[in-house]
């Protein structure tokens, strides 16, 4: 009898975290370009982010933020001034799930602003945060991903690839 129950318990047991671990690898899984594409025009800044869908499944109810940070120096120590920049779309539904044979590239989208990010982050120790919050269609757990970008470095003149390509060309 006593048998009986720790068998039904410790399988249970084994049940239940074999079932946590399979939900635990449901989690969106996001790939960001190193990148950020200048498309300006004179007089029209535009500067666009890539972002990827890794996961099978689609992800839903994407939202994403823009933040400009700025250290300011204080006796004892630093201070970041952070200031929201707007996107040109900060919500997004749904983005399809990676598959490699998918000619219309439905697992990527991309992001702009038009804000001047050459200005806004023209000094020595100015940078960018893209935060994303995703949501896996199949499990409902969402993640929070952090891109951080040194627009001195980063930002590259030209337009992302299509389909995988993360580079800017």
């Amino acid at each position: 009898m006593l048998a009986s129950i720790l068998i039904g318990v410790a399988s249970s047991g084994a049940a239940s975290l074999i079932f946590l671990l399979a939900l635990y690898r449901l989690r969106p899984r996001l790939a960001f370009s190193p990148f950020i594409a200048n498309q300006s025009r004179p007089g029209e800044p535009m500067f666009g982010f890539k972002i990827l869908n890794r996961s099978r499944f689609p992800v839903t109810n994407i939202r994403l933020q823009l933040t400009r940070v700025v250290p300011k120096a204080v006796p004892d120590g630093v201070v970041l001034r952070n200031t929201l920049l707007p996107l040109k779309k900060d919500h997004i539904f749904e983005v399809g799930g990676f598959a490699r044979h998918d000619k219309e590239a439905n697992y990527a989208f991309r992001v702009g602003t038009t804000e001047d990010l050459c200005t806004l982050c023209d000094k020595e120790g100015h940078y960018l945060i893209l935060a994303v919050v995703a949501q896996h269609s199949l499990s409902g757990f969402s993640k929070v991903f952090y891109k951080y970008y040194h627009p001195q470095s980063d930002i590259k003149a030209g337009c992302h690839q299509f389909g995988l390509g993360l580079d800017v060309r």
